[in-house]
């Protein structure tokens, strides 16, 4: 599956909400999660976006006192939330960073996050608290592989202006290159 999203950074997360549950958006799961994104080690970041590139995470998940761990490979062939993702549970996470280590990947970066998952339609609709960032929206929508995804941002971004999100606001980004962009100012 491909997975096509927009984001956009939120300065009232509880009138968001509201507009949403308005909308008939439905919340159900509140979670923590830290994402270890790892890069190929030929690819040194300075900045900006990784098209075309293997990039691995490994997701560490709490929902209330369960947790669980999640390996994936994501590609990105436009654009960097736009992405061709492969993922899977897995029982060891330290075994797993080890063999990606060992594949030629090193570890870019952490992101921690409280997330808020809702449906609404065929959207999957995150708010998120992501640690040293901030407070974001995005908007998922999973598409087969082959589907041309210029008219998929589009629906998306009309959603996010239908609920008054600033287009300024808008993040063409994942949380692991604002987080290295941020690391690459300090």
């Amino acid at each position: 599956m491909r997975e096509i999203e927009v984001k956009a950074k939120i300065t009232d997360k509880e009138t968001l909400m509201k507009k949403l549950v308005d909308l008939g958006c439905t919340f159900d799961i509140s979670k923590y999660q830290i994402d270890k994104v790892y890069f190929p080690n030929n690819i040194k970041f300075t900045g900006g976006n990784i098209v075309g590139q293997n990039i691995l995470r490994i997701r560490t998940e709490t929902i209330g006192d369960k947790t669980k761990s999640l390996f994936a490979l994501k590609y990105s062939p436009t654009q960097a939330l736009d992405k061709i993702e492969k993922e899977f549970e897995i029982s060891d996470p330290i075994q797993m960073h080890e063999s990606i280590l060992m594949l030629g990947y090193y570890l870019f970066v952490e992101v921690k996050k409280n997330r808020i998952v809702g449906k609404y339609k065929d959207y999957e609709i995150c708010i998120d608290e992501v640690e040293d960032l901030g407070s974001f929206i995005e908007v998922e929508k999973l598409v087969e592989e082959n589907i041309d995804s210029v008219q998929i941002f589009q629906e998306l971004y009309e959603f996010l202006e239908g609920l008054n999100v600033d287009p300024k606001q808008n993040v063409s980004q994942g949380y692991d290159i604002l987080l290295g962009n941020l690391k690459n100012k300090l």
